[in-house]
């Protein structure tokens, strides 16, 4: 309720059942008052690898990269994380 703007991107986006914490980390504190703790934005080239490196193991349809090969040092320079364009 307090992010609204992100919660809507997100809602209508591929990460629409990804949880918050999944890439922010726990902010049960922060949520509880948000003067406690000031989160800091994840770094998105050491997030979203986690997810989306290549593996044979996921599903063809996934979302995968090869990091290595990846254009651009940064997920976010290309893609919006909490609405991404594939």
């Amino acid at each position: 309720m307090c992010h609204e703007e992100e919660a809507t991107a997100r809602q209508a986006g591929a990460h629409t059942h990804v949880a918050c914490e999944a890439c922010h980390g726990p902010l049960a504190a922060h949520a509880a008052d948000p003067s406690s703790l000031t989160p800091k934005l994840p770094v998105a080239a050491d997030l979203c690898h986690r997810c989306h490196e290549k593996d044979s193991a996921k599903p063809d349809w996934f979302p995968q990269i090869v990091t290595t090969l990846h254009y651009g040092p940064n997920c976010t320079d290309c893609h919006q994380p909490h609405n991404p364009k594939l």
